[in-house]
């Protein structure tokens, strides 16, 4: 379960979004019926997150999701400039990994 950053301005501000817990679902929990099964289980956010939080929690300052990882700033909160230029960088490699053409203004 995340709990949002108190300080971050949600766009619809309601009694029923304001700190909401986000709950994600287990994408094929253990055991796999089949080798299929165990590779999907690969894709699961919520085994993704288990994993970022576990190889980052030596290095973690805070208790913000996503951190630096350069030398000088290394576990330390994560500008929102540098996050937006992560999230750009992930969708233009997932256009450029299928062929397809990146839209000019991502």
């Amino acid at each position: 379960m995340l709990r949002p950053n108190p300080a971050f301005l949600l766009k619809v501000l309601s009694p029923f979004h304001v700190n909401r817990p986000i709950e994600f679902m287990v994408l094929l929990p253990p055991p796999f019926a089949s080798e299929q099964e165990s590779r999907l289980h690969l894709l699961c956010p919520v085994r993704a997150l288990r994993c970022y939080l576990e190889r980052t929690k030596d290095i973690r300052c805070s208790d913000q999701l996503f951190m630096s990882y350069g030398a000088q700033t290394l576990g330390q909160v994560l500008s929102k400039q540098r996050l937006s230029y992560w999230i750009v960088d992930t969708i233009t490699m997932a256009y450029e990994s299928t062929g397809t053409l990146v839209p000019e203004h991502l």
